[in-house]
């Protein structure tokens, strides 16, 4: 199973015009955000997918029960295996 977090999910440039994203902050708190032109009323398919993902991830974040799950889920060598970080460089 490959590992739950690669090199290439962490940041290694600038944020970019169409990405997204939430924040954690250092208090506890979030926010939410968006890059590029977006039209809450002409959304593309990418953002509206983005937007579901990060509706999910701020139930997580705003319920400690789903949380607990998730990072149960996450520190579960049967679901994530046994490697956290690989730290190796990416393969194109």
């Amino acid at each position: 199973m490959e590992a739950l977090l690669k090199l290439e999910n962490l940041p290694s440039r600038p944020i970019e015009d169409g990405d997204a994203g939430v924040v954690l902050k250092r208090e506890g708190g979030f926010y939410v955000f968006s890059t590029g032109n977006v039209d809450p009323d002409n959304l593309t398919p990418r953002q509206i997918e983005q937007a579901e993902i990060i509706q999910a991830l701020a139930v997580a974040l705003q319920i400690p029960a789903v949380m607990h799950v998730l990072k149960t889920m996450a520190n579960d060598p049967k679901i994530t295996g046994d490697q956290v970080l690989d730290t190796s460089a990416p393969k194109h």
